[in-house]
């Protein structure tokens, strides 16, 4: 455990915080493990099975289902516990994965994918409430900038991307071996288990004294009406928070057309074969876990206000890379050495040299900017905002996708990823001006006991 502890970095957090931190890892893990099996194949085997329109209309269908349910689920999870909620997502997962394997006409497809939005919807920024209305409530006074919790997020990012990158190489062996199907039904066991442990694992931390607790039960908790009132009109009435929600929910919208349309067929494309992608995949975690691990320190070193200039860069490298590519070695869906190299590349010094300070960034700053009491709402409310967008958008990319190439849905997303940066800097801009601070309602238990 002491190895455990100062890989992630909570040898000098007290034990209270040290507690909290390794549920959250343990439940990360378990997470990765399990949704990780399946990750390069889902989106290639609807692809194959319906073709690039009609999935992207599956897939619309899904992101419609989580745009509806995504707030009102994080106001619940506020308000009941985000142990409850956060096991019910597992529960839906896992039947919606059982159910791909019996999938045979387009419905079928359209009933999968209203559960998983369900289960997305509960899933969104759930656990990371629970672990941030913990963390702030213990933190005192040894992490008040969040460089050691945004040290800690990077490490748990590295040891997430170890993790998925072996299930991914798992599954696509069986994949290729045997078949897609028999993937997603071991993964159905798998995000059972998950559900079980989770529900055993996240509860209210042990160091919470049975005073608070009754506390927290009295005429003083708010209703469940009053959070998802309180929480909208708290985004709405701080240009800071309204600006820096809006930025990133763009952010997240223009890496959903990637990942949906560009990414796992630019694996396929330029390696041939399923296990291929795999591979190539794995590659790329494997080395991003070293990179991550190396960069973990450097982390602490940069400021919140570099935010918006390390998107900037990293979409001109990711999406005028890819473009260059694609331009000038199109993919012919066959193995080729050179494909492998330059897509390697291109993920590894676009994607895991920036991605975690990108991240550790706006984790940073969320934590800081809303309020224990409405966290997994306005968590939530962020891919709220990206599935609106992106229920227009991804059946016209689809569209664009299938008519004039892969190269310009890359255009499309440089667009979206411009926009995101522009409210990302206003928001920065903002909070500099203003020396905008969260207040924390210290005299609510609420914020603790809501986080289960």
């Amino acid at each position: 455990m002491f190895k455990y502890d100062s890989f992630i970095g909570l040898t000098d957090m007290p034990n209270e915080t040290k507690i909290i931190m390794r549920k959250y890892g343990l439940i990360r893990f378990i997470a990765s493990a399990s949704f990780g099996i399946a990750n390069t194949i889902l989106t290639l085997f609807i692809i194959d099975n319906l073709g690039f329109k009609n999935a992207s209309i599956v897939f619309t269908i899904m992101m419609a289902t989580q745009l509806v349910l995504d707030y009102p689920s994080g106001s619940l999870s506020d308000w009941l516990g985000q142990r409850f909620i956060l096991s019910s997502s597992f529960l839906l997962s896992a039947v919606g994965f059982f159910l791909l394997t019996l999938a045979s006409n387009f419905n079928h497809y359209v009933l999968i994918a209203i559960l998983f939005g369900i289960a997305n919807s509960q899933s969104s920024g759930t656990l990371q409430s629970w672990l941030d209305n913990n963390y702030k409530k213990f933190e005192g006074d040894f992490d008040k900038d969040k460089k050691q919790y945004g040290y800690a997020m990077t490490r748990f990012q590295a040891f997430d991307t170890l993790v998925i990158g072996f299930a991914i190489v798992i599954g696509g062996m069986i994949s290729s071996k045997f078949s897609r199907e028999l993937v997603f039904f071991i993964q159905s066991i798998l995000v059972l288990i998950a559900t079980i442990l989770t529900f055993k694992i996240l509860k209210v931390n042990d160091s919470i004294s049975p005073e608070q607790i009754i506390q927290s039960l009295d005429n003083t908790k708010p209703s469940y009406l009053d959070i998802i009132k309180n929480g909208l009109k708290f985004v709405y009435s701080e240009k800071t928070v309204f600006f820096f929600i809006i930025g990133i929910a763009i952010f997240q919208l223009s890496w959903t057309v990637w990942g949906t349309l560009l990414l796992f067929p630019i694996y396929f494309n330029y390696t041939g074969s399923d296990s291929g992608a795999g591979i190539l995949r794995s590659l790329i975690f494997f080395t991003g876990v070293f990179i991550q691990i190396k960069l973990s320190n450097a982390t602490r070193k940069v400021e919140n206000n570099k935010l918006s200039l390390l998107i900037f860069v990293q979409g001109i490298l990711c999406l005028g890379g890819a473009f260059t590519i694609f331009t000038l070695y199109p993919a012919t869906g066959y193995f080729t050495l050179t494909g492998f190299i330059l897509i390697f590349l291109l993920m590894t010094i676009s994607i895991s040299i920036f991605m975690p300070f990108i991240s550790t960034i706006i984790q940073r700053m969320l934590i800081d900017l809303v309020p224990s009491e409405y966290r997994n709402s306005i968590y939530s409310l962020m891919p709220t905002i990206q599935g609106a967008f992106a229920l227009a958008l991804l059946p016209f990319s689809g569209f664009v996708a299938e008519t004039y190439g892969l190269s310009s849905v890359i255009i499309i997303c440089g667009v979206i990823l411009a926009v995101s940066t522009l409210f990302i800097h206003v928001s920065i801009i903002t909070k500099q001006k203003t020396n905008f601070t969260t207040i924390v309602k210290e005299d609510k238990p609420t914020i603790v006991v809501s986080g289960e």
